[in-house]
Order: structure tokens, then C-alpha cells, then sequence
């Protein structure tokens, strides 16, 4: 069974771990706590102390929040090296690996290509004035009216040509 301090009956004494390890009397170091009730630090020895990293006071670079930050980014530094370095070595291990590596030119004489006059950006595009053109009217466009016919129209029936031949054959 834990027992919670907070509550506890007996009075709790007060120790300073930072002035007894300082080498301070013991009159001094138990005479107040690193933190007060609310967190705080309390501790003279500590508070007047400089952090190496950041250069604040009121705690060591052990603590120190500007370190934490460093260590943080450094450890992705790291990261990223071991991971670009892990894709290099694959990429040399696969069958078409060397192809992939580049050879050094030795000794070869380095020119440079002349660089091309270099083009308008689109800012200095948009700034330049466009003179106001008169509007072109398009040509009205013919419409021709399509004669409608339907399928009907297009076949004759058997009937009309057969009375037709038969009335032309007999004569009366």
C-alpha cells in the first residue's frame, strides 16, 4: 500500500538535494525543497545557477528545454543520414545497381556552355501595358433549315409500284 504524502498526517520535513549534493550545510538544505507546492523552483542555489546550453537560469543542461530541442533534431539528422544511406546501398545491391553509379571524368577539361539570355518572368509580363484593341465582330453565321423526311417518305410500299406497272401494262 503506496502512501499519498499529500495527505499525510505527519509533517513532511523539507530537503534541498541540490544544496546537500552543493556541499551546503545542513541547516541550509533543510531548510527548503527544490520545488514549492505549485511546482516552482524554490531552491536559491538553483536559481542562481546558469545553464551551459541556453544560458537561462533556474536549471541545469540536464533539464534544459533548449537541449531537448537539439537532441530532438539531431536524432533526425541521424535519421535521415541512416535511412538515405540504407536507399544508397540498396539501390547498389539490385541487379541493375551499377548502372545506377555514377564514373568520374578524369582530367577532362570543364567548359561551360554559354547560358541563354535569360527570359521575361510572368511578374514583369503582367506589369508591361497592353494597348486596348477594338472588339472583332464575328461574321453572322448561316443557318440553312434542314427539310425534315421521315422514313416512310423514303420507301415506297410494294402495293402503289405493282397498281402502278399493272395500270401502265393494260390498256383499256
Amino acid at each position: 500500500m503506496s502512501a499519498n504524502l499529500k495527505y499525510s498526517k505527519s509533517k513532511r520535513t523539507s530537503f534541498c538535494k541540490v544544496c546537500k549534493d552543493a556541499g551546503k550545510d545542513e541547516s541550509v538544505y533543510t531548510a527548503h525543497n527544490i520545488r514549492n507546492e505549485r511546482n516552482k523552483v524554490v531552491c536559491p542555489l538553483l536559481l542562481s545557477q546558469s545553464c551551459f546550453k541556453c544560458t537561462a537560469l533556474g536549471h541545469t543542461p540536464k533539464y534544459c528545454p533548449q537541449g531537448k530541442i537539439d537532441e530532438k533534431n539531431q536524432k533526425r539528422r541521424e535519421y535521415k543520414e541512416r535511412r538515405s544511406s540504407n536507399l544508397r546501398d540498396s539501390r547498389s545491391a539490385s541487379y541493375f545497381g551499377v548502372l545506377c553509379v555514377e564514373t568520374e571524368v578524369e582530367d577532362k577539361p570543364v567548359t561551360t556552355a554559354p547560358t541563354p539570355p535569360s527570359l521575361p518572368s510572368y511578374a514583369s509580363i503582367l506589369r508591361t501595358p497592353v494597348p486596348i484593341q477594338a472588339p472583332i465582330h464575328a461574321a453572322p453565321k448561316i443557318v440553312v433549315e434542314k427539310k425534315l423526311l421521315s422514313w416512310a417518305d423514303c420507301v415506297s410500299s410494294d402495293d402503289e409500284d405493282d397498281d402502278e406497272f399493272e395500270e401502265e401494262d393494260y390498256d383499256y
